[in-house]
């Protein structure tokens, strides 16, 4: 039965993800045209809908490859400051509704470049930074990356999301 449902996974996955690709495309043209201001919130904001469900059906694939053992780490080299940038962007239209601040740390070079599985860091920062902004009914969400140990050229990193939410209760915290 699991076998069987992680491949029911991987085929639904890989079936939405053709018309995902299509409409973002069309997206992306439609918003190079001549468009007036609120056309063109529109369409960013459909834009940003359908790029997180594809992350969505990403996650499903990826899901169904883990479980069938099929997901190695990548090692692809990208701008850490951009995928952070694009992970808290994801999120601002949810923070605003809620009145919330969502920032990333200052002082973070957006064109540094680092070696690692950007698809696994922005599925987490994806996920932390959902669950953020859900449990926080005021106040901020914050995004900062920190170097914790390592020695030149490979660092560790440290991300943390940290927020003025609910928090976990604290006989939840070994679980």
């Amino acid at each position: 039965a699991s076998r069987t449902k992680s491949q029911f996974l991987a085929s639904v996955s890989h079936e939405l993800r053709t018309p995902l690709h299509v409409f973002l495309g069309m997206n992306e043209l439609l918003l190079t045209s001549s468009l007036d201001e609120r056309q063109r919130r529109h369409c960013e904001t459909a834009q940003r809908s359908a790029e997180g469900l594809l992350g969505m059906v990403d996650d499903l694939l990826e899901f169904a490859q883990l479980e069938a053992g099929k997901a190695p780490m990548e090692e692809v080299t990208f701008p850490l400051g951009a995928v952070l940038v694009a992970a808290v962007e994801r999120h601002r239209i949810a923070a605003e509704h809620k009145h919330l601040r969502l920032h990333v740390a200052e002082g973070l070079d957006e064109h540094l470049q680092v070696i690692g599985d950007d698809r696994r860091l922005r599925q987490i920062l994806r996920h932390l930074l959902s669950n953020a902004v859900k449990f926080t009914e005021k106040g901020e969400v914050f995004v900062d990356v920190s170097r914790d140990g390592g020695h030149p050229p490979a660092v560790d990193l440290q991300f943390a999301v940290t927020d003025s939410g609910i928090g976990i209760a604290a006989d939840k915290h070994a679980a």
